[in-house]
């Protein structure tokens, strides 16, 4: 009778679990863990009673802490389970188990007891209660803590799992996960390389001195290849080129000034190469102030008086001895009387600008002939104004004398007799007036005077009538770089810069000016055609007749002789007639001088 009712009691309480849960349970070997392990690995405590295996493998490196998620799975109907302990075994000398945190706790219940000894971990007292979930992901009851202590494989498995199937407890082994650790070595780390050791020194030499003076900065024991950084009192060295670099020792040697802005007095001068650093002193003294020299003034003279004067023009020359320190502006003062140092008081002023020291000059023109003038040179710059110590004075040259005009005598008008009136009364003398002479007019003779190439003349090119005859000095002055070359035309010397020329027709001279540059000297014309030049001075003269009479009626033959002038055979009458016809004349092919007027 109490087997009877006990069988039924059984009975009883299967029906009410089957109709509780639902029927039928998972069937063995059903794993309703994901297919896929996510990260981290977790452990899976199932429902199903058939103590089947599910193994997984991680790898950890040795000393390397891991955490494994510890879940409960969900029924197949989606009501979540009830846990309330579970065991896990662990080879100790292969794993370190750190311990396991509870991330479902109840309202009454703040959390499981933990405890871990050689080989086991034991939670017990976890209660999440009843809730639902969606089935197939499971609900994470915490996270468990361990360590790979060596290399090799090791196991942890469940052991003990008690749950409740929502309130109605199931204690025993269920369906778990075995974890597998790999436990291998760690890469081993890249060395951290130790940092060059600073032991950096720096010196400058000199060790005092003013701003921008020049000083040598070197150092030593700072990092290999490293841009340092160079200061004195917070102002970094101008350094051109590149701030100074170590060596493959770690030292340095550059040379600048002291900047300009540095601070006087004793300062720190700072040396870095972005780790190591060093610091030495240096003096910066005050600067002497340059002090401004005071000007000099200049110092001028008249060099000696005038030249190259004529009836009506002169040069008047100066010597700027001393400039001084700055420019000089030169005048020169001149008149018919002496104004002394006070310029209102000379006729004319002429500025000859800023000039160099040496020799200065200014040609004056439009002076009136044999008169006497004045000039006076003078000075200005930053140190003052300096007037030549005395006026220089010079006359010019006589006026030309008039040729007098001849009074003309008057033709006397022989008397004529009376004519007798009508009745033989005598008629009234008939007085026929003198009359006056027409005066005949002066010739005037002309000079031209021309420049060929850079130059000028005193007096200048132009053209110049005065009553015949007349003479004048003239003078070439040539451009700097140039030279006078020569006077082409009747002048007394045509290779001197100054020279006299006689005026007793209308004449042509010409002043030639040649580049300082040596050319060439010219092949000499020969006037062949022009045969009477007999000695070939360029003119035909006296000197010419005698050489054609001293072989006057003389017989020749080819090469035919000078004065053998047509080239006949003979000296003759011919010969002498082509000399008389070109008498005092010039060759055409070549300058000459015209015969001295008479009046020289």
């Amino acid at each position: 009778m109490v087997r009877a009712l006990a069988r039924t009691a059984l009975l009883v309480a299967l029906i009410e679990a089957i109709a509780f849960f639902g029927f039928p349970f998972a069937s063995p070997g059903t794993d309703v863990a994901n297919a896929a392990e996510p990260f981290p690995p977790r452990f899976f405590l199932a429902q199903d009673y058939c103590h089947e295996n599910h193994s997984t493998t991680f790898t950890a490196y040795v000393g390397e802490q891991k955490t494994i998620h510890v879940y409960l799975d969900c029924l197949p109907t989606g009501e979540a389970l009830h846990w309330c302990s579970f065991t896990l075994q662990y080879d100790p000398t292969a794993i370190e188990m750190l311990g396991f945190t509870s991330l479902c706790t109840h309202d009454t219940n703040p959390g499981p007891e933990v405890n871990i000894t050689d080989g086991q971990i034991s939670v017990v007292g976890g209660d999440c209660g009843c809730y639902e979930c969606p089935c197939g992901s499971g609900y994470c009851l915490g996270e468990l803590h361990l360590r790979a202590l060596n290399l090799g494989s090791s196991t942890i498995q469940p052991t003990n799992v008690s749950i409740e199937l929502c309130w109605h407890q199931y204690s025993g082994t269920v369906w778990w996960y075995t974890y597998t650790i790999n436990a291998i070595m760690p890469p081993t780390p890249t060395p951290t390389p130790t940092p060059t050791p600073c032991n950096p020194q720096i010196n400058i030499s000199p060790t005092q001195g003013p701003r921008l003076t020049m000083v040598t900065i070197s150092g030593s024991g700072f990092r290999p290849y490293q841009e340092m950084s160079l200061s004195i009192g917070g102002v970094s060295f101008p350094f051109h080129g590149g701030a100074p670099m170590t060596d493959a020792s770690g030292s340095f040697n550059r040379s600048s000034g002291i900047p300009s802005d540095a601070p006087t007095d004793t300062q720190t001068v700072f040396a870095s190469d972005g780790v190591c650093t060093a610091t030495c002193t240096f003096t910066v003294e005050t600067p002497t102030p340059t002090p401004t020299p005071t000007p000099t003034p200049p110092i001028i003279t008249n060099d000696g008086g005038a030249s190259y004067i004529t009836r009506t023009s002169a040069r008047l020359n100066g010597d700027l001895t001393e400039s001084g320190e700055s420019s000089t502006t030169v005048y020169c003062y001149w008149g018919d009387n002496d104004g002394g140092t006070t310029p209102g008081n000379w006729d004319h002023e002429e500025n000859l600008g800023i000039r160099g020291e040496g020799a200065c000059y200014a040609d004056v023109s439009s002076l009136t002939c044999y008169t006497t003038y004045y000039y006076r040179y003078k000075a200005v710059n930053a140190g003052g104004t300096v007037w030549a110590n005395s006026s220089a004075s010079f006359t010019t040259s006589i006026c030309p004398t008039p040729t007098p005009t001849p009074t003309p005598t008057p033709t006397p008008v022989p008397e004529q007799p009376a004519p007798q009136p009508p009745g033989g009364a005598p008629a009234a003398p008939v007085i026929t007036p003198t009359p006056t002479p027409t005066p005949t007019p002066t010739p005037n003779c002309c000079l031209t005077i021309n420049v060929s190439g850079c130059g000028n003349t005193t007096p200048s090119a132009a053209k110049y009538c005065y009553t015949c005859p007349w003479d004048s000095q003239l003078t070439a002055n040539p451009c700097p770089g140039w030279l006078f070359q020569q006077w082409i035309g009747a002048v007394s010397a045509p290779f001197s810069l100054t020279t006299w020329v006689g005026v007793s027709r209308n004449q042509t001279v010409t002043a030639v000016f040649a580049t300082a540059t040596p050319t060439p000297t010219p092949t000499p014309i020969i006037c062949e055609k022009q045969r009477w030049d007999i000695n070939e001075d360029c003119k035909v003269n006296d000197i010419d007749l005698f050489l054609l009479g001293k072989h006057y009626q003389e017989t020749t033959q080819s090469p035919y002789p000078r004065w053998d002038i047509n080239e006949d055979g003979s000296v003759e009458i011919k010969d002498l007639s082509l000399l008389g016809a070109n008498w005092y004349k010039c060759v055409e092919c070549c300058p000459c001088l015209e015969p001295t007027p008479w009046y020289k």
